[in-house]
């Protein structure tokens, strides 16, 4: 999304390519919603701000459709943590971190860096430190998300996070606004 911390102007500028996007794509389906990701780097509460720019700066550029913004705090890597007992069955080299299980996710500084630690604990001693061609990669993120929906698990965090709360009331208020839209 890349709006977070530019200036007014550069952010409506963004703001204004992004509807674009969105106008282009309204000409060849209905768009009904937009969900635009921008990780925190902080944490909560602080991506309520983030979320309120972001949907606003689209707003203001007359946003065809309703935005929705995903601003995990710290970074998305700390909503994998609300699924531990998952990680492991996404790359059988990983440790299912507990750490957080059943504890507020939305508080963890560098997420990523560690989640990643926490995914080679139990590998032995010289992978508890060093990186591995097995340690959590972003683009694993896609896997990860691809079998929490698979497993049905999306609603089923086990742990806390306002900010995958804020998500998942999104996605639950656009899927109700294309239900009663159909009707």
């Amino acid at each position: 999304m890349l709006i977070k911390g530019r200036k007014r102007q550069d952010a409506l500028d963004q703001a204004e390519r992004i509807v674009g996007v969105v106008n282009a794509e309204n000409v060849r389906r209905d768009v009904q919603c937009v969900f635009l990701h921008e990780d925190c780097d902080a944490i909560e509460p602080a991506h309520e701000a983030y979320c309120e720019q972001i949907e606003n700066a689209l707003r203001e550029r007359d946003c065809p459709c309703e935005p929705h913004a995903v601003v995990p705090a710290w970074d998305i890597e700390a909503w994998w943590f609300l699924w531990p007992d998952v990680l492991p069955q996404v790359n059988g080299n990983w440790t299912a971190p507990t750490a957080f299980k059943g504890k507020s996710v939305g508080n963890i500084k560098r997420s990523k860096e560690r989640l990643r630690r926490e995914l080679r604990k139990g590998q032995g001693k010289s992978k508890g430190k060093k990186a591995s061609k097995n340690d959590y990669r972003e683009e694993d993120s896609i896997a990860i998300a691809q079998k929490i929906a698979e497993l049905g698990l999306a609603d089923s965090p086990q742990g806390r996070s306002a900010s995958y709360d804020r998500f998942r009331a999104s996605v639950k208020a656009c899927c109700k606004r294309l239900a009663n839209s159909s009707d």
